[in-house]
């Protein structure tokens, strides 16, 4: 049976949809509310949007944060935050082809390092102590290879599996709260404006941020005398100054189409290109990360394979006869 709070959170998803419709139609944030409240009712144009208190959504308050903006700067809050998930959504659907590649990855390393463990628990239980004995019958088991295997219970192989282990499970939170952050249009995870530490990736991303906060003002019906408010508003917002200084160049342009009247073309420009930069620098930032991992991962491997040989090999230089 369906909670109120889910019917409610479906009403809300379709009220806002539809606002979001209205308004790409054409209609203005006025006639897009008259609209649905004559058909949906009075109730529907306050409803909030899906999700506003889920775990999927950005921070706690982030709409309602957009939506305050949009009044201060005499905008419809409704719409501001209606725009606000519709560009949450589409950010969303990029996370998650952004997140494939990584999710294959994790799964395949995953599989190698389950069987890495079972070999060296089968290696240590079974094959170990078989060596050993074999280096005792031969008189070397102070210096043979099984001894040196087993030094210091076992730690040249315990030891690095405990490693590799630790850092494919930080790789792939890592990417894990990336992938996240996008997908809900957030700061990247850790200190207040880092987007700086993530390099070109992460200054488009900010810049994508900021377009999208203009793009849901100006879908709210923000007056274009308050627009400039805005822009400085955005831009006091960040504090890494060369986020910052690509922001001031990008924030005249937008000011001078303020003053000539394209400021929505010329938005959605911006917006477009910054989204196809962000796209290209995440998925050349992905592909590196993976292939550091990749390589770490099989160096791993072949120290592996390299200490459980090293008695057969060590063994069978006992038995070949010297010339």
């Amino acid at each position: 049976m369906t909670s109120r709070t889910d019917a409610l959170d479906a009403d809300a998803g379709f009220a806002a949809r539809q606002y979001g419709h209205l308004i790409e139609s054409g209609l203005s944030a006025d006639e897009a509310r008259a609209r649905l409240a004559g058909v949906l009712g009075e109730d529907a144009v306050d409803l909030p949007g899906p999700g506003d208190a889920s775990q999927e959504d950005a921070r706690p308050g982030e709409k309602e944060r957009i939506a305050e903006l949009a009044r201060r700067f005499g905008g419809d809050g409704f719409a501001a935050r209606t725009a606000w998930s519709r560009a949450c959504d589409r950010a969303q659907l990029f996370a998650l082809d952004w997140w494939r590649p990584v999710r294959s990855f994790v799964l395949y390393a995953l599989y190698l390092y389950a069987l890495a463990i079972a070999v060296v628990l089968l290696f240590v239980a079974v094959v170990l102590p078989s060596f050993a004995s074999l280096d005792r019958m031969t008189g070397v088991w102070q210096r043979g290879a099984a001894a040196w295997v087993m030094a210091h219970d076992g730690v040249r192989l315990i030891l690095p599996l405990v490693c590799i282990g630790v850092l494919l499970v930080l790789f792939a939170l890592g990417m894990l709260a990336a992938r996240r952050a996008v997908a809900s249009l957030r700061p990247l995870p850790g200190a207040a404006n880092r987007e700086a530490w993530y390099g070109a990736s992460g200054r488009t991303y900010a810049l994508v941020r900021a377009f999208e906060q203009l793009s849901a003002l100006e879908r709210a019906g923000v007056p274009p005398e308050s627009m400039s408010r805005a822009l400085q508003q955005l831009g006091d917002d960040i504090h890494s100054r060369r986020i910052r200084a690509r922001w001031d160049a990008t924030s005249a342009r937008l000011q001078q189409a303020l003053e000539l009247g394209t400021f929505p073309a010329e938005l959605a420009w911006q917006k477009r290109e910054a989204w196809s930069q962000v796209q290209t620098h995440w998925e050349l930032a992905r592909d590196r990360w993976i292939l550091v991992a990749r390589i770490l991962f099989y160096i791993f491997v072949g120290y592996l394979v390299t200490v459980l040989y090293r008695p057969i090999f060590a063994l069978a230089l006992q038995v070949v006869p010297k010339p």
